[in-house]
């Protein structure tokens, strides 16, 4: 009665193990650009949801007394540049609302509100990918524009980018659908922020 595996039968089984081992372990690397991918498109949610809750729309956007005082003139005027937006400057990004006493600028000043992160209440300010996941961005041309900005209306709609006095508010509405390519050595990972209804996947 056999009681003991052979030598042969053992190296069999051992070439069998290892020859699984090396078919599985791809599956169990870190994929750094859907990491990175996961995290970018919830802070896009987060901009947008914010867009959502703020509801920043005034119907008369022009004060029509001149004694108002600047600031608060230059704020009813331009009402639709302090929708909550992510501005992406190289490999970083920041999701933040302009304020009105820096003339809302469309840069990140330190009197504009930045947007927190609503587990552990960190800012969402200068979020480095590539320092984070080894992964660079690249966003796409929005209404044939390249921009760096996208924005988000208390309908929750994309703007390529808030415009400036002399545009009415839904000028750089985006019209069509506006990505955000995420790459790690030939993996590549995109958002997609989708026109009208502000879908992103």
């Amino acid at each position: 009665m056999k009681t003991a595996f052979t030598m042969i039968e053992l190296v069999f089984v051992i070439i069998i193990l290892g020859i699984l081992s090396f078919s599985i372990a791809p599956s169990f690397e870190r994929d750094n650009a859907s990491l990175a991918f996961e995290q970018m498109k919830s802070h896009l949610e987060l901009a947008q949801q914010l867009a959502l809750d703020n509801d920043s729309y005034i119907a008369d956007s022009r004060f029509s007394e001149s004694a108002v005082p600047a600031v608060e003139e230059n704020e009813a005027e331009f009402w639709f540049r302090k929708h909550p937006q992510m501005i992406i400057t190289g490999n970083t990004y920041t999701v933040f609302s302009d304020a009105a006493n820096n003339t809302f600028n469309g840069t990140v000043d330190v009197t504009d509100v930045i947007a927190r992160n609503p587990l552990d209440k960190t800012l969402i300010q200068d979020i480095d990918i590539e320092t984070l996941y080894g992964v660079t961005l690249a966003m796409s041309q929005c209404n044939g524009v390249q921009t760096n900005i996208i924005a988000f209306d208390y309908l929750g709609r994309p703007h390529c980018r808030l415009t400036d006095g002399t545009n009415a508010p839904y000028a750089n509405l985006a019209t069509a659908a506006v990505t955000i390519t995420l790459s790690e050595n030939g993996n590549n990972r995109v958002i997609t922020i989708e026109p009208t209804t502000g879908y992103i996947h």
